[in-house]
């Protein structure tokens, strides 16, 4: 069944404002998507105004079994949804979803019968949004013969921690899944190289808990991974693991909402420690970037205003340029470059560029270089 309205945004949107009965193990709950077989070919067949008239009927006949445990709402064009609380077992869930199909009768206007299929997820109530990708799918996908009822099995009450790693070097990326398989508390959902790839993953509902580089697989960031993972999935825990000592990856992390920051190779906790704190609530960041020490000078004897315009410096632009987009005169930026010439001793501005970026101090991202 094919319908390109049929968006997971609209679906989490129904279930935000529906989903008010709190979970208990006695209870079913229950997500059901039924909608018109082949919507796009009847419409092609019939005309979106006979479809129209179609998809009026069948809310009709759904509405009969509205109640306060059947919440039914129209979803998209063909398409309804309904939010089953309060159900006792798989028997009952079972009996009102044959029910209401079975109720179900269309006829396009030439009284040829129209098929009608329904997809059925069980789902623990605060996971309405998890598994709502599964439904979607399984009516998106269906190429069998209609008029059926698809099941998809109750996701299981997991008692672990299920963790994705992101990172695109193998040894970390080894290392990061060994602790994990080794831990009683946590379990790999997912191992990935690239940050851009995260949100498909985080969006497939069995994610708690995600371990991000910064700098990934083809370039990708990290850290505007995790701003939409944040946005979309809340409740998806973040750290970020990096052994880049960037000078704005700590602040830029706290902006987007990350967790925790994990520093790979400086930091003296355990990375399974900050997990664990992470789980229990914590925010754990580091007070500070690890020192680099370029030439003759610390990371930490630099200026904010000398690091940007470091930053800038970076991308070959002369001082007449840098100074028009940091707003300084030219005569300020040659100031500045010459003092950290000076402590550092390097003898010109791109070997400074230069070891400045093989530091990892200032890392330019895709748009500072494009």
């Amino acid at each position: 069944m094919s319908n390109p309205i049929l968006t997971l945004q609209k679906f989490e949107e129904f279930c935000e404002k529906e989903r008010t009965v709190p979970y208990s193990k006695e209870e079913w709950n229950g997500i059901v998507l039924i909608g018109i077989d082949r919507y796009t070919k009847v419409r092609s067949r019939i005309g979106f105004t006979k479809t129209e008239e179609l998809t009026e009927k069948l809310g009709e006949q759904l509405s009969a079994f509205a109640s306060d445990n059947v919440i039914i709402s129209r979803f998209a064009d063909g398409i309804f949804i309904m939010a089953l609380h309060h159900l006792k077992n798989r028997e009952e869930m079972t009996a009102l979803c044959e029910s209401i199909h079975q109720s179900v009768k269309l006829q396009d206007p030439n009284r040829n019968p129209v098929t009608v299929s329904m997809c059925v997820v069980r789902c623990y109530h605060e996971g309405y949004r998890c598994y709502a990708d599964k439904a979607l799918r399984g009516l998106e996908e269906d190429t069998e013969e209609g008029n059926r009822i698809i099941y998809f099995d109750e996701p299981e009450r997991r008692e672990k921690v299920r963790v994705m790693v992101v990172e695109d070097q193998e040894l970390p990326r080894q290392l990061f899944e060994s602790y994990i398989r080794s831990s009683a508390k946590y379990e790999l959902a997912y191992s990935i190289r690239n940050a851009d790839a995260a949100y498909f993953y985080a969006s497939q509902g069995n994610v708690d808990l995600i371990l991000m580089d910064v700098v990934t697989d083809r370039g990708a960031n990290g850290l505007e991974a995790s701003e939409r993972i944040k946005k979309a999935f809340p409740k998806i825990k973040i750290i970020v693991v990096t052994s880049m000592p960037e000078v704005t990856y700590l602040e830029r992390a706290r902006e987007v909402g990350v967790d925790s920051f994990w520093y790979k190779e400086v930091d003296e906790t355990p990375i399974l420690k900050i997990m664990d704190r992470t789980m229990a609530g914590e925010s754990i960041y580091p007070d500070n970037t690890p020192e680099v020490i370029l030439g003759t000078a610390s990371s930490y004897e630099f200026t904010d205003r000398e690091l940007s315009i470091l930053r800038e410096l970076m991308s070959g632009a002369s001082n007449q340029e840098i100074g028009k987009k940091l707003y300084l005169s030219p005569a300020t930026v040659k100031y500045h470059i010459a003092n950290m010439l000076t402590k550092t001793g390097y003898k010109s501005r791109t070997e400074l560029a230069v070891r400045v970026r093989e530091s990892g101090l200032i890392i330019p991202d895709r748009t500072d270089e494009s």
